[in-house]
């Protein structure tokens, strides 16, 4: 049985599907460039699992992918993780993404990248769920 996220998750509009795919896609081949063979393998099928609906599965296919990798998972993967977990507010969370930046500039792009997206989804209605969607990502890289 579905919960409530998941049929959220499930009954995305073609243009939120597309925004899904933008931010997998810029996680999957910036943020995530260290995730080779099996490891970014696994990490996909969570993602794809995760705009499935199917969030269990998800959750089990991208935490494995990352457990894989973990010695090999750069710093500021914990340090991005962090900024996400320390707001559930999509103001605050832009305030410490320009934070993160400042203390952090050997990272820039990957902050700009992910910052483009929070700005991009915020001009279409699945703003919410996608913003959750890069919460859910930097949650799992964070506990990784």
């Amino acid at each position: 049985m579905k919960t409530s996220g998941q049929s959220e998750i499930g009954d995305l509009a073609l243009e939120d599907q597309e925004v899904v795919d933008e931010v997998i896609e810029t996680l999957s081949s910036h943020l995530l460039k260290p995730l080779t063979g099996e490891p970014r393998a696994r990490f996909l099928l969570g993602c794809a699992l995760y705009v499935d609906g199917d969030i269990f599965s998800s959750y089990r296919e991208l935490k494995a992918g990352l457990q894989l990798m973990r010695s090999q998972l750069p710093e500021h993967f914990h340090f991005l993780a962090q900024v996400c977990l320390a707001c559930d507010e999509e103001v605050e969370a832009a305030q410490n993404f320009r934070v993160a930046i400042k203390l952090d500039p050997t990272f820039v792009p990957a902050y700009i990248d992910l910052l483009h997206l929070y700005a991009d989804t915020h001009q279409r209605e699945g703003n919410v769920l996608i913003w959750r969607f890069v919460v859910f990502i930097c949650r799992l890289i964070g506990s990784a």
